[in-house]
């Protein structure tokens, strides 16, 4: 029979084996989640993300609202605030493919992403021939091109578009408005000057974006350094932009947004760079808890400073084009130095983190419907679900050379919000989970219940441990008390009486005796 020392002395050893066990698994489980992951989601031909990386199989939408002016009269005339109705959405799919893919030596690759999109009528309030009464573009970037002219030649301007019948305002469908139509007035200038102003006579939203890409990129693989996974090193063959008014301003910073450097803390710097904004965007983390089809994710959101003047937000002083003196007001962004002079402005839709003074009625903006943010697997930085959304406006200003801006107050008008959206489906959700959630869901499990076994041990070892030695301390006091107590001396008949039973009385003092010096020695033993 295995003695009780010897047992105690088992289960020590085996809680004393499985901690060390833990707190082994705990660096090995971690270097081969790294390992596993590091390979299945690097930007490689032979990795599990490839193909979606290449030519992505979930749906991505791109969702347009119009603003349709109701007060058309009493803007030109009457200088009355634009009242506008919102009219959408009108959806199209995104099919995006990656093409010209070629890889560099220093673990980067280069591509164009090729977008097409296609509409979607059973996802939009109407069809892509309704019409919509709003700011006439082309119009008002002329008259921003010439404001700089002498006045006599503005006026020849003027006539010429009066002579031409264009108006502050124009009706347009939904298709020309996105896709693009020629232009009289665009027509005129580009016969005049060629492309050395516009660069075609055509215009459209989204003109030439069809069926087409945004220029070159080249972002890090990842192979050789997880940490810089899909950063954007170049973008059309530059490191920098050449809008800006300064460096900070200019960089190119962050990913496109699909894949995200994996293994990140939420509270580092994270960037998403957009170039329909020409530049790019922070993330801020939301600390809420969070999931995607039951995985859980990270939020970061646009903040709220983000177009913030320099008053707010000083570090956009790079931001406010040609320089500090020219700054919007707090919530818009000046993009006309990439919109080939077109007084074109970006903000939230409607007008959110705008400054309240220049909210037009009807707006109503609220962080849930109208921020842009990505939700990221923290584990991975693969996107989960994401929504950028962006308003289009125009700053169109008084001016009295022109007949149509005589009358108008300074206004930065609203043409389109937008909302490019993307969740991962289903079934890519739960190839998700099974190629990488549950794998690290049973590592983790494996390795805090070795250790949480060989814890317990150790503290029930312990717990016994002081309980037989508490019981044993006790028992010692007992009977050190019971030989301290003196005997009472007995009476000289008793004596007789007592020397009698003597021979007949058991030896349970002797016993005793011999069993508090065993005490004494055990509790020796113990302290």
């Amino acid at each position: 029979m295995v003695s009780t020392g010897a047992k105690f002395g088992i289960a020590t050893a085996a809680g004393l084996i499985l901690t060390a066990v833990g707190l082994a698994l705990i660096p090995l489980f971690n270097l081969f989640i790294h390992n596993t992951i590091g390979k299945e989601l690097i930007i490689s031909n032979t990795s599990y993300i490839y193909d979606s990386w290449k030519a992505p199989s979930d749906p991505v939408y791109m969702q347009f609202w119009f603003w349709d002016l109701q007060n058309e009269y009493e803007v030109v005339n009457e200088g009355a605030i634009p009242m506008v109705v919102e009219k959408g959405p009108y959806t199209y799919r995104e099919y995006r493919e990656k093409v010209g893919i070629t890889w560099n030596d220093n673990d980067t690759v280069s591509f164009r992403q090729v977008t097409t999109y296609k509409f979607e009528a059973n996802m939009s309030v109407g069809l892509e021939n309704d019409t919509i009464l709003t700011v006439n573009i082309p119009f008002v970037t002329v008259v921003n091109m010439v404001r700089t002219l002498p006045g006599f030649l503005q006026k020849i301007v003027d006539f010429l578009a009066e002579v031409m019948d264009e108006k502050l305002f124009k009706t347009l469908t939904v298709k020309e408005l996105l896709w693009g139509y020629e232009d009289p007035i665009f027509r005129l200038v580009y016969n005049l000057t060629g492309s050395q102003f516009i660069p075609s006579p055509y215009f459209g939203l989204f003109q030439g974006q069809n069926n087409s890409d945004d220029g070159e990129y080249t972002v890090f693989t990842g192979e050789k350094d997880t940490t810089k996974l899909n950063i954007i090193d170049r973008w059309k063959g530059e490191t920098k932009l050449p809008y800006w008014s300064d460096e900070y301003a200019n960089m190119i910073n962050g990913t496109d947004a699909t894949l995200n450097p994996p293994f990140s803390s939420p509270y580092d710097d994270h960037y998403v760079f957009v170039s329909a904004a020409c530049r790019s965007l922070p993330g801020k983390y939301d600390d809420q808890p969070l999931s995607v089809r039951g995985i859980s994710v990270d939020r970061f959101g646009a903040p709220s400073d983000v177009f913030a003047n320099v008053t707010d937000n000083p570090a956009n002083a790079g931001f406010c084009t040609p320089d500090v003196e020219h700054c919007l007001p707090s919530g818009f962004l000046d993009v006309s130095n990439c919109q080939q002079g077109a007084p074109v402005v970006l903000s939230f839709p409607h007008y959110l983190y705008v400054d309240p003074d220049y909210v037009l009625p009807f707006m109503n903006p609220t962080k849930e419907e109208h921020e842009t943010y990505v939700d990221a697997h923290r584990l991975t930085g693969v996107t989960m679900r994401a929504e950028k959304r962006m308003q289009i406006n125009l700053h169109v200003q008084p001016d009295d050379y022109f007949t149509e801006l005589r009358k108008i107050h300074e206004v930065y008008y609203p043409v389109v919000w937008q909302n490019e959206s993307y969740e991962i489906d289903e079934d890519d959700a739960d190839k998700f989970k099974s190629k990488v959630v549950t794998p690290v869901m049973i590592t983790s499990i494996v390795q805090w219940t070795v250790l949480g076994l060989g814890i317990i041990i150790l503290v029930v070892v312990l717990i016994v441990v002081l309980v037989r030695a508490k019981k044993k301390l006790k028992r010692y006091e007992t009977l050190e008390c019971e030989e301290s107590e003196p005997e009472a001396e007995p009476e000289a008949d008793d004596r007789v009486n007592s020397q009698e039973e003597s021979d007949d009385r058991p030896t349970d003092t002797l016993d005793q005796r011999h069993d508090t010096q065993a005490l004494k020695q055990e509790q020796t033993q113990i302290n």
